[in-house]
């Protein structure tokens, strides 16, 4: 068997064209904005004595920490859609340690 037919077993055509979800654009907008705002005080913060303002914008970056579980929640999102009706795990699990070893 060649490379391009196991290739073509992993990743099968579409056969139906899916919706785009811009829900989920947004919620990758939001969540990129909310990590550029916390990258940006950590800068400021930095730069600054320990003040009563420090604290305050200390206290502002906290409320912002919500990116890193918002990108796991999308990514669980956009997987479960993808494989939502398909019922092949076997194909999954091969595409997926394939993926983790770097054979793709």
């Amino acid at each position: 068997m060649k490379e391009d037919d196991s290739l073509k077993q992993i990743n099968p055509p579409k056969q139906s064209q899916r919706t785009h979800l811009h829900e989920i654009d947004f919620m990758r907008i939001f969540f990129t904005f909310g990590v550029l705002f916390n990258h940006t005080v950590n800068k400021f913060t930095l730069a600054m004595s320990q003040s009563e303002t420090y604290y305050t914008v200390r206290t502002l970056r906290v409320m912002f920490h919500y990116t890193r579980m918002g990108f796991i929640f999308i990514s669980g999102v956009v997987l479960t859609l993808t494989y939502f009706n398909r019922n092949d795990c076997r194909l999954f699990l091969k595409k997926d340690s394939m993926a983790a070893y770097g054979h793709i």
